[in-house]
C-alpha cells in the first residue's frame, strides 16, 4: 500500500477510535465531575494563572 494512504488509514481510525471511546467514557468523566463537586465544591477544574509570551499572564 501507498504511504500516504496508510497514513491517511491510520489518522482515520486514530480519529473515529478517539470519537468512540470518548462517546463511551463520557458517562463516567461527568459521574467524577460530580462527586469533585459535591466532596470539594465548585470548582471541578481547576486554573493557576502562569506566565507566557512575553511575560503576559494566562490560565
Amino acid at each position: 500500500m501507498n504511504r500516504r494512504i496508510q497514513l491517511a488509514l491510520k489518522r482515520a481510525f486514530d480519529m473515529v477510535a478517539s470519537a468512540f471511546l470518548l462517546f463511551l467514557f463520557s458517562p463516567l468523566f461527568v459521574l467524577i465531575s460530580l462527586a469533585i463537586r459535591l466532596t470539594m465544591g465548585p470548582p471541578v477544574f481547576f486554573g493557576q494563572p502562569r506566565l507566557g509570551y512575553r511575560g503576559r499572564p494566562f490560565t
